[in-house]
């Protein structure tokens, strides 16, 4: 047996003919019936009628559009408690002074930058500048130094001791200019220090002077003097030329044919006081002190293989000076 349809017949349905009938000359009774028709059958379709006998068939009926709207229905409700909630509102004044704080920090923060970068761009313009100047004295001394000078132009100045010194002959082959005589005073030097000494541009020079001074009696003092007025003029005139200055040479009397007219009253003690009053000469104005005198000796006296007359050095002794002062100039 099949089942039964859920809804029944309406009984007071009334069958109307809408093609005719005792009404159809009306229109407006027409409308009315069908109108009235109209409603009937929606509310058929739209009301739920339960027949006695099948009231346990609720089960098989479709409720799911009951269960969504009931669960819009929430929803609404649960918006509509939020709504009616109070918002939780943070305090305005504490938000305001941490941002005024994070305002001046950052503030802060780009001042300390600005000044860090222009000091360092200050001091780094400044020690480039004294840098720069630096480098420009140091070019503009060497460019003197090399207009001023002549590389290994060596100058020999002196009384007899340098001008019996045959350097050719002994091998010296570095350019060179010998400036002496046998009695080369050392007022006759300051006379002319621009003939004997400027004009060529020496770059190494070896003094031996007062000699001539000392065996013609003058006094210690005044030899001393000129010997330093002479280095100081030299070094004025020629600052870049290295300056030695030679010490006494030693003399020796016992040798058989001693010269005794030359020193007469001196000893070798009287030469190696003179020599260390030199030295402190040289130690005062910034020159080379070359003890000539130590090389030569040999028991308190001139060696006596270096010597002919006890006071002029023969061909060995020149060797033996000859090695001091190419030891100085091959150091160059």
């Amino acid at each position: 047996m099949g089942r039964k349809k859920p809804y029944s017949s309406v009984k007071s349905r009334r069958n109307f003919n809408y093609s005719g009938g005792q009404n159809k000359g009306n229109k407006y009774v027409a409308r009315k019936e069908s109108f009235f028709k109209e409603k009937k059958s929606l509310e058929n379709t739209t009301r739920i009628r339960i027949d006695k006998d099948r009231l346990n068939d609720f089960e098989s009926l479709d409720t799911s559009f009951l269960e969504g709207r009931r669960q819009k229905k929430i929803t609404r409700e649960v918006k509509s408690e939020n709504r009616s909630k109070p918002r939780k509102r943070y305090n305005v004044s504490i938000i305001k002074k941490f941002r005024n704080v994070f305002y001046f920090l950052g503030v802060l923060s780009l001042v300390i930058l600005i000044i860090v970068f222009f000091s360092n761009s200050f001091l780094f313009t400044g020690r480039k500048s004294d840098n720069m100047k630096k480098d420009i004295v140091k070019e503009q001394e060497k460019q003197q130094k090399k207009e001023s000078e002549i590389d290994t132009n060596y100058l020999f100045i002196g009384g007899y001791h340098t001008d019996k010194f045959s350097l050719d002959e002994l091998g010296f082959l570095y350019p060179y200019v010998k400036k002496s005589k046998e009695e080369f005073f050392t007022d006759d030097i300051l006379d002319s220090m621009k003939e004997n000494i400027y004009d060529y541009n020496p770059s190494l020079i070896f003094f031996e002077l007062g000699t001539s001074d000392y065996v013609d009696g003058k006094s210690e003092d005044e030899i001393l003097k000129n010997i330093e007025d002479i280095i100081i003029k030299t070094k004025d005139n020629r600052p870049y030329a290295e300056i030695y200055v030679e010490s006494f040479y030693p003399i020796n009397k016992d040798v058989e044919d001693y010269d005794d007219e030359l020193f007469k009253d001196k000893d070798n003690k009287d030469l190696m006081d003179f020599n260390k009053k030199i030295e402190r000469l040289c130690k005062s104005v910034h020159v080379h002190y070359l003890d000539i005198y130590s090389e030569l000796v040999e028991k308190d006296k001139l060696n006596d293989d270096y010597t002919d007359d006890g006071v002029h050095l023969n061909e060995t002794g020149y060797k033996r000076l000859f090695k001091v002062i190419r030891k100085i100039v091959d150091s160059k």
